[in-house]
C-alpha cells in the first residue's frame, strides 16, 4: 500500500509563489498534478482590483516539487 506524502511549509498561491498571475491552463495543470497526488488544498477568497474570486493554495514544498518536475 502506498502511504501518502506529507507536505509542510505554508500554503501559497500560485501568484504568490510565482511572483505573477499564472493563467487558467497552468493553474489547471497545478490543480490536476494536486489531485493526482493527493495533496490537500486550501481555498481562499479575494478581492482586489484584477481579480474576484477564490484561489487555491498549495503546500510550499508540493510547489517546489513542481517546479522541479518542470510544471512551473
Amino acid at each position: 500500500m502506498k502511504t501518502k506524502k506529507q507536505y509542510k511549509g505554508d500554503y501559497l498561491s500560485l501568484y504568490d509563489y510565482l511572483g505573477h498571475a499564472a493563467g487558467g491552463e497552468l493553474g489547471q495543470k497545478i490543480a490536476y498534478e494536486a489531485a493526482k497526488s493527493k495533496v490537500n488544498i486550501q481555498i481562499k477568497s479575494i478581492r482586489n482590483p484584477r481579480y474576484e474570486g477564490k484561489i487555491q493554495m498549495y503546500p510550499n514544498d508540493f510547489l517546489n516539487e513542481c517546479k522541479d518536475k518542470g510544471l512551473l
